[in-house]
């Protein structure tokens, strides 16, 4: 017997065994003929990874209205990875120089953000969304690079995704942008748009969170209520490093809404606090931990990662790329007081 001639069901489970990734390698295995797409399609759609040039495809594509129907009732899982503006080729075939190139860089962040926005209006339609994995790396620029860091993420654009009543992942990783407050003053921004209890009040909801931002503060992992009955993992990292580029410099996280720089290690302390009172709110806790690079971690493979095991109360030690949940060294118990100069580093964010 043939796929084709399995009952609807059991080949929607074969496929389902595949995975999307099993579609993404090869697109032409959706076609192999009208019954087989019928079925294949809606596995596609469901986990779907996306950067900026597939996202601005996507809604250039005059199949627009058919994939926005897919996105409504069959996308579960979502990848966003971005860099930034990467279309240095045409800068160059334009001969644009540092100061003529904003206006067109700027065009781009619009750009970027409205398709976000608009996808998040199609998943908000569908309430299937069930995984968020978004990454935001620092904006590279070989080509100029007098040119500062430059923030290309809108506030707007997260809160989007993060008002999914449907979300039961979420790893958010904007270590590479600021939130623009779009339209809303600098006065305003850190009163009235606080990123933190948005990502707090989807706790309750939430079976895995990991977080790194360039701005971060304990009211994250603070639940609105006492309840957080599917919480299983969290993962807060502090340290902006290890960034897929050039960049060697390393900073960390610093607290939201903060004109001044206080001293990294009280942000650090207050949000080991906040992760071990939520650990105790948390059912059937499996990991909950908070990492940060020491001053004194880069090697030629890049920064180390240390972090505080909440559920054993031990720190240890991950090598340069190894994910944030894998077990590391465990490190002894440090002997003396730590200075607040620990909390700051070549190229610390200003």
């Amino acid at each position: 017997m043939s796929l084709l001639d399995l009952p609807s069901e059991i080949l929607l489970w074969v496929l389902e065994c595949l995975g999307a990734s099993f579609f993404r390698d090869d697109i032409g295995r959706l076609t192999v003929c009208k019954r087989w797409y019928g079925v294949a399609h809606h596995i596609f759609y469901a986990d779907i990874e996306l950067q900026a040039g597939t996202l601005s495809k996507l809604f250039a594509h005059p199949s627009l209205p058919t994939r926005a129907h897919l996105f409504k009732h069959s996308l579960k899982i979502l990848t966003v990875e971005l860099r930034g503006f990467m279309d240095w080729n045409r800068v160059c075939i334009q001969d644009l120089d540092d100061g003529n190139i904003q206006p067109y860089i700027d065009s781009w962040t619009s750009s970027i953000n409205n398709n976000l926005s608009k996808l998040a209006a199609y998943i908000h339609e569908g309430k299937v969304l069930r995984t968020l994995r978004f990454t935001a790396w620092s904006e590279f620029t070989p080509i100029f690079p007098t040119l500062p860091r430059r923030d290309y993420l809108y506030f707007d654009t997260i809160f989007n995704f993060l008002s999914l009543d449907s979300l039961t992942v979420l790893e958010l990783d904007t270590c590479g942008s600021h939130f623009i407050h779009y339209g809303v003053s600098q006065s305003q921004s850190g009163r009235q748009r606080h990123i933190c209890q948005h990502i707090a009040a989807l706790l309750p909801q939430l079976h895995c969170l990991r977080l790194r931002l360039r701005e971060i503060c304990p009211l994250a992992l603070q639940p609105q209520g006492e309840d957080t009955p599917y919480l299983k993992s969290v993962i807060v990292n502090l340290s902006l490093s290890n960034e897929p580029s050039d960049i060697t410099s390393a900073s960390y996280s610093r607290r939201c809404g903060s004109s001044e720089r206080p001293g990294f290690l009280q942000l650090r302390s207050d949000m080991e606090d906040q992760a071990t009172r939520l650990a105790g709110h948390m059912s059937y806790p499996v990991i909950v931990r908070v990492l940060f690079h020491p001053h004194n971690g880069c090697s030629s493979l890049g920064w180390k990662q240390q972090y505080l095991d909440v559920l054993t109360g031990k720190r240890a030690m991950l090598e340069p790329s190894i994910p944030w949940d894998e077990d590391g060294e465990t490190e002894p118990e440090d002997s003396g007081e730590e200075s607040d100069t620990y909390g700051t580093s070549p190229g610390s964010d200003s």
